[in-house]
């Protein structure tokens, strides 16, 4: 249950940056729905953080998925 609501949780503030862009650039906002485990939220935060281009805020306490750490990782390099 931790690990599903820091996923939601990062998944969200991921969102809201992507919204707020959107909105400021005048595109339609697109708004999709994740479910865990096997629902495909690991694989979207993944892509939302391969795909940033200036910045990426974080807020959380803590997790434990590799993969969101390796792609953060990577990021940040």
């Amino acid at each position: 249950m931790k690990k599903l609501l820091v996923l939601f949780s990062l998944f969200f503030l991921i969102s809201c940056s992507q919204e707020s862009k959107s909105i400021e650039s005048g595109k339609d906002i697109v708004i999709n729905a994740y479910f865990s485990p096997r629902g495909g939220c690991t694989k979207a935060i993944i892509s939302e953080i391969e795909n940033a281009k200036k910045t990426i805020d974080v807020a959380i306490y803590s997790f434990t998925s590799k993969p969101i750490l390796r792609a953060l990782i990577k990021a940040h390099e």
